[in-house]
């Protein structure tokens, strides 16, 4: 159970971080636009509409749009920018779903989709590394990684390698992404990106992720700490705001503990927040406005619950 499936339902165990986050996350107040606009507001003015029947559409998107916006970053910085290709979750959803997979006398599933995924893997250096452009083999391929991602997420292997598998993707789904990535362009990478920005893709926060069944954001840019949202909610969600605090408590853990494999553990986070995709808008709270009695106290919070946690484990395996 990842961080965001303990905020979102949880269970008894994990009750208590639960309350701990959503009591200490920052609150709607203290949140800020980079646009001026009231934060969470119907001041938004909806740049992508939402226009999908089917609800799982939505969740290709979103974990599609990740990787396009990566790359989009990649592309436009100058550092870090072979992160970007390396270890994508949805190489291991491929190796998944290919010994899933038996072969026939007339077909090899397993051929077929390491094919598709080399070729959408070459769109997508293609576009990071050459003077590629937004294709559509490079909106393919990233819904392709993002189905070959939900694999790991979920733990499901799909029922039929249809639509988004061997098949192609659905005509909206592209159509939406094509849009979020103008957006993107136009009202993130203008707004806050430098060509030298200093970027981590999918920060990780060490072993003490573990405890929460592993945590990974989206992006980490100078000092700046965001989760993107594809989702048509403009409004504050506790939740939301309970992730991205938690991601930073996890990075403070780490640096305490000196824990070598949080991504960013010789990085300061100066801010939190989340960039709205089909809005074009970007949240945050500034960190310096926070008092670091009450990060302090968060911490140790966080930090006794897993204690507590691994005694416990300990004395059952006694």
């Amino acid at each position: 159970m990842s961080l965001t499936s303990i905020l979102a339902k949880g269970t008894e165990r994990t009750e208590e971080l639960k309350n701990i986050l959503r009591n200490t996350c920052p609150s709607k107040k203290e949140f800020l636009t980079i646009s001026g606009n009231k934060p969470f507001s119907s001041e938004y003015i909806e740049k992508v509409p939402y226009t999908l029947e089917n609800s799982y559409y939505s969740s290709v998107i979103g974990t599609a749009f990740d990787y396009l916006s990566r790359a989009a970053l990649a592309k436009y910085t100058t550092n870090n920018k072979q992160n970007a290709v390396k270890n994508l979750i949805c190489e291991r959803g491929l190796d998944a779903l290919c010994k899933s997979t038996k072969k026939t006398i007339f077909n090899n599933p397993e051929r077929e989709l390491r094919k598709k995924y080399d070729n959408s893997f070459k769109s997508y250096s293609n576009y990071i590394f050459e003077k590629g452009y937004i294709t559509e083999n490079l909106i393919e391929g990233v819904c392709y990684f993002a189905r070959l991602e939900h694999i790991v997420r979920s733990g499901m292997l799909p029922e039929m390698l249809g639509e988004g598998f061997l098949a192609g993707e659905h005509d909206e789904i592209k159509k939406e992404l094509k849009n979020l990535i103008d957006v993107f362009h136009n009202n993130f990478i203008k707004k806050v990106v430098k060509k030298g920005s200093d970027v981590t893709y999918n920060p990780v926060f060490g072993f003490c992720a573990a405890n929460v069944g592993g945590a990974d954001a989206d992006i980490f840019i100078d000092g700046f700490l965001i989760d993107i949202k594809t989702s048509k909610n403009r409004g504050y969600k506790w939740q939301d705001s309970a992730q991205i605090w938690g991601y930073y408590i996890l990075h403070r853990i780490c640096q305490n503990n000196q824990d070598p494999y949080g991504s960013l553990i010789n990085k300061k986070i100066r801010k939190l927040g989340f960039y709205k995709a089909r809005y074009g808008e970007i949240e945050y709270v500034d960190l310096k406005q926070v008092e670091e009695e009450k990060i302090e106290e968060s911490i140790k919070k966080v930090q006794n619950y897993f204690d507590n946690m691994r005694n416990h484990s300990q004395e059952i395996e006694k």
